[in-house]
C-alpha cells in the first residue's frame, strides 16, 4: 500500500479484516507523504448481508459459478 501512494493518486483499500492498527499504519504512512486522509467505513446490515449471500448460493447453484 505504501508504494502506491503519491500526491496524484487516490489510494481505496479494502479489507476484511480493517483494524484500528491498520488504519493507524495507512495514516501514518500519509501524514510521513504529507498527504491528506479520509476513512469510510461502509456497514450491511445483516439482512441485506443475509440477502446476499442467498442470491450469490443461488447464482452459483443455478449456473455453477460466481
Amino acid at each position: 500500500m505504501q508504494r502506491l501512494l503519491a500526491s496524484d493518486t487516490l489510494l481505496i483499500v479494502d479489507s476484511l479484516n480493517y483494524i484500528k492498527g491498520f488504519r493507524y499504519q495507512m495514516y501514518c504512512a500519509a501524514r510521513e507523504m504529507k498527504l491528506r486522509t479520509c476513512t469510510v467505513r461502509l456497514q450491511i446490515f445483516r439482512l441485506a448481508l443475509a440477502l446476499i449471500v442467498f442470491v450469490a448460493a443461488l447464482y452459483r447453484r443455478e449456473f455453477g459459478f460466481m
